[in-house]
């Protein structure tokens, strides 16, 4: 049995989540100020013992202040929560049926919150629409759209949907979760199977419209075909997605780019699809295994796709790419909890150190997760003299060895030390400069938005935190490791929601709950309606047949299906240039993708031409430089062209384009040492020669 205290209080803390944004927000304060302003409370909500001194009256109180101005923003909120309210408080007290345990009052409502929250996930609809999804639409975009049936198909939906709802709800508060499959391993092999395929899906990869895998991949590839090219890293070449990531693309064993990152991604996706479903699972039932599975499959491959479900692999940044090693830190710092001192730190300070040099960001979450670990061995009178000493300085003093020993390599090859500012450069710009993002997204820090789920995972953990003795290190690791990853809502404003980090909560939270070292018996009862509308609003998505389908299609492993569709005007251009073996760089469309393909068409000769793909300036692609100043982007020019001894080349943009605008402005600043001689038009391009002066 779960305290009935966990719900009240972690209500509680909700609670002052919300009036504080409420009343920031009633005085005018600026959206993105709210954000931090939240965003810095979750540290300090941590150590304020409000359980302590609260009284019951007070917290129902708080509790319905905190309601009120939720409801105000959307009366139908009110509702739909007096609807679940009823619907749980009888079917509570008429399960003979059934017999599952029944819930306290208090546990009905805090359910029922739940609810409220957690239909916040399906964020392309409002839940009391959910019965009005228009199947003609829907099924028209995935082509099995017949008039006709459409009738048909809501009613049938409706009806299944109900009927799923129930169910789950049934399966949720019968379940006792016990491991009685320990030695049955082998039941998982199905499972692998669809996380291997769904890993290295390759369907609509490349498409030439929009925000496509063209222009998120390119950002890791462009710095990889620099380094193929001879150029470093913390140098001449700039890296917007980390250091060690972009060399371990780099290191993958394969001639084209392209397929080093495709397998490198994949396959973190596929070991963290794993790890997930069977921290989820944890030898559970057979009914169980199924669930984890579902549950598995939607917070890592469907919702982080949409409300169209598009193949996660689309926008790597998103993904494992990004937290991949800082997931592994977390795993190992909860399952070496009952070894020996000296195998923690055998096992910690590598992938800590890994992790710090993945990326800056990277480094920021991986830092988090160890910092309590530090203070917990500080601390502990288990622990002698020298081994707090050593858990104190091994972190520093191994960081700094490594950044010596990198230094030492950079003097040897380049004569220079590393530029150490590039490191972090991109991670401050994006912090400073959010408006010059080209994304966008549903807005969702709202006190009526998917933020609620996010603040409701903190409250939960607070209190488990406040109110667990042993091994409690391990919850705040949780809690500061989700409370970093919180720091793309500063960075990226309202291009966010919580579909696309959703894995790293659900994977947090059943890793506290496999641990079960805390007074309380937590299990999967806690956070169960958000498990029963991730489960809906994936499966019953009629995007899930386009998805599916797109999944068995996109088995590409070569990426010999794949077609990179370049500017045909681009051709054209290069035609009457006669660029012949000169280098050039382009800017494509207000995503400034750049020219991917090793032949161009040239229609006066009828024939495919080789071009040059060696860059005289490291614009590989452009958004390289969006974030950064023109004094840092003359830098990276100034020391490419020096170690390369380059006289002339083109500079291919749109013209009267507000995208490219911005980076032609540095690129002009960056080559005053050149004159532009050469200056051709067609259609909206211009093709502009600098040579040297």
């Amino acid at each position: 049995m779960i305290n009935k205290s966990i719900y009240l209080n972690s209500l509680l803390y909700f609670s002052l989540f919300v009036i504080t944004y409420s009343i920031l927000k009633y005085v005018d304060i600026e959206h993105e100020n709210i954000e931090k302003i939240i965003y810095f409370l979750i540290p300090i909500f941590l150590f304020i013992p409000f359980n302590q001194f609260n009284k019951k009256f007070i917290s129902v109180l708080l509790i319905l202040v905190c309601f009120s101005f939720i409801f105000y923003f959307n009366y139908l909120n009110i509702v739909y929560l007096f609807i679940i309210f009823i619907f749980l408080y009888f079917f509570n007290y008429t399960n003979l049926y059934f017999k599952f345990k029944k819930l306290r009052n208090t546990e009905i409502l805090f359910v029922s919150i739940s609810f409220l929250f957690s239909s916040k996930i399906i964020f392309w609809q409002e839940v009391y629409e959910i019965f009005y999804l228009k199947s003609e639409y829907y099924l028209s975009k995935i082509f099995i759209y017949s008039s006709l049936f459409s009738r048909f198909i809501d009613i049938s939906y409706s009806l299944l949907f109900i009927s799923v709802f129930i169910s789950l709800l049934i399966f949720f508060l019968k379940q006792d979760n016990n491991n009685i499959y320990k030695n049955k391993i082998f039941l998982i092999l199905p499972f692998l199977f669809i996380f291997i395929l769904a890993s290295f899906n390759t369907d609509s990869f490349f498409l030439n419209s929009g925000s496509n895998p063209l222009h998120h991949w390119q950002t890791y590839i462009g710095p990889v075909e620099l380094m193929l090219q001879g150029g470093y890293l913390l140098w001449d070449t700039p890296s917007q997605y980390g250091f060690l990531s972009t060399i371990l693309i780099y290191l993958m064993p394969f001639d084209d780019p392209w397929i080093k990152f495709y397998y490198l991604n994949a396959l973190l996706t596929f070991i963290f699809s794993l790890m997930l479903f069977l921290t989820i699972w944890n030898r559970g039932s057979l009914v169980w295994l199924f669930i984890s599975f579902l549950i598995t499959y939607s917070v890592i491959f469907l919702l982080p796709g949409g409300q169209w479900q598009y193949n996660i692999s689309s926008t790597p940044s998103s993904g494992m790419m990004r937290f991949f090693v800082s997931v592994l830190l977390l795993y190992i710092i909860f399952t070496s909890q009952k070894y020996y001192w000296i195998n923690q730190l055998l096992l910690i300070i590598p992938i800590w150190l890994i992790g710090t040099l993945w990326s800056f960001e990277s480094a920021f979450y991986c830092s988090c997760i160890v910092l309590p670990w530090v203070i917990k061995n500080l601390i502990s009178a288990e622990n002698s003299n020298n081994q707090k000493i050593i858990s104190l300085l091994i972190f520093p003093v191994t960081f700094i060895i490594t950044v010596g020993l990198i230094s030492i390599y950079y003097v040897i090859t380049i004569g220079n030390l590393p530029d150490y500012y590039a490191f972090v450069e991109y991670a401050f710009s994006w912090i400073t400069k959010p408006n010059e993002m080209i994304n966008s997204s549903p807005k969702t820090f709202r006190t009526d938005g998917s933020i609620l789920n996010i603040l409701l995972f903190f409250s939960l953990l607070i209190f488990i935190f406040q109110n667990t003795k042993k091994y409690n290190y391990s919850i705040l690791s949780i809690i500061l490791y989700l409370w970093a990853v919180m720091s793309l809502i500063i960075g990226k404003g309202d291009d966010f929601h919580i579909n696309a980090i959703m894995s790293l909560f659900i994977f947090s939270f059943f890793l506290l709950i496999s641990a079960n070292n805390n007074e309380y018996k937590l299990n999967s009862k806690i956070i169960f309606p958000v498990l029963i509308f991730i489960i809906l609003s994936s499966y019953f998505n009629p995007s899930i047949f386009r998805n599916t389908f797109g999944v068995i299609k996109g088995q590409d492993y070569n990426l010999s299906k794949v077609y990179f569709d370049n500017d045909k005007n681009i051709d054209n251009l290069l035609s009457i240039i006669k660029i012949k073996n000169e280098s050039f760089i382009t800017l494509s469309t207000r995503y400034w993708n750049y020219y991917k393909k090793e032949y161009y068409f040239d229609n006066l000769l009828d024939k495919n031409q080789k071009i040059n793909n060696n860059k005289w300036i490291p614009v590989y692609p452009g958004t390289l430089f969006m974030p950064i100043s023109a004094n840092r982007t003359k830098i990276y020019f100034n020391r490419w062209i020096k170690r390369k001894n380059i006289e002339s080349g083109w500079v291919i943009f749109e013209k009267q384009s507000i995208w490219h605008d911005t980076i032609m402005k540095k690129i002009k600043y960056s080559l005053n040492d050149y004159n532009i001689t050469k200056e051709i038009k067609y259609k909206n391009l211009i093709g502009t020669y600098y040579e040297k002066k």
